[in-house]
C-alpha cells in the first residue's frame, strides 16, 4: 500500500470499485417487479407490512429497510 502511494499519490487510497454496483445489490428486475406489486396491489402499505405480505404471499424476503428506500 505505502509502495503504491509512494508512486501514484493520493489516488491510490480511493477504491477501485467506487462508482460501481454493489455485489449485494438485487437485481434490476427485482426491484422493478416489486415496486409494480407494490403500487398495484398494496398500495398505501408500509415497508413492513408490504415486507410480510410479499414474503407469504410471494415468496420474496426482502428487509424492510430495503423496500423503504425503494419507496422512497
Amino acid at each position: 500500500m505505502i509502495a503504491v502511494y509512494g508512486c501514484d499519490g493520493a489516488v491510490a487510497l480511493v477504491s477501485k470499485k467506487r462508482g460501481k454496483r454493489s455485489n449485494r445489490a438485487y437485481a434490476d428486475a427485482v426491484k422493478t417487479s416489486v415496486l409494480a406489486l407494490a403500487r398495484d396491489c398494496y398500495q398505501g402499505f408500509g415497508p413492513t407490512l408490504l415486507a410480510e405480505k410479499l414474503a407469504q404471499l410471494h415468496s420474496l424476503v426482502l428487509s424492510r429497510e430495503t423496500l423503504r428506500q425503494w419507496l422512497m
